[in-house]
């Protein structure tokens, strides 16, 4: 009987160490939620361009403070997180922008708690609703 108690007490105690580990290791993959209220989108509008007739943004993301310019896209631009496009697993933030059916996202995704700055490709249909978001490349990490 004394057996059965020792060989209980080992299982536990190898369960809770078990247990222990991964919690520390799923608390080291997190990003400080501080961290991630520093970086904020901006989007400029550039209006419409006389030659193509589209419209274009320019994408800054803004870092405690310093606007980091991302680049120019074509079409509309909005941030990545409302109900038709909502963050992808592991993005923390982005933006999309699409002109006739598909364009970029741009997104911060947390990868082994590092964040990335990647880019990819959107298609949506005529109503807004995503198609597929894809082939996202690192850009940069932060």
């Amino acid at each position: 009987m004394d057996k059965k108690y020792a060989i209980t007490a080992v299982v536990l105690l190898v369960l809770a160490v078990g247990a222990w580990a991964l919690v520390s290791r799923l608390n080291a993959l997190k990003v400080d939620p501080a961290v991630v209220e520093q970086l904020q989108w901006k989007i400029v509008d550039q209006g419409v361009d006389p030659d193509t007739g589209g419209t274009s943004a320019r994408v800054f993301l803004t870092i405690a403070g310093v606007d980091v310019p991302i680049g120019g896209y074509r079409g509309t631009c909005a941030l990545a997180g409302a109900s038709s496009t909502p963050l992808l697993s592991d993005e923390v933030s982005g933006v999309i922008c699409v002109t006739q059916g598909s364009g970029k996202e741009i997104g911060i995704f947390n990868e082994g708690g590092k964040l990335v700055l990647k880019e990819g490709d959107i298609e949506v249909n005529a109503d807004g609703s995503v198609i597929k978001r894809d082939n996202f490349l690192k850009r940069n990490e932060l």
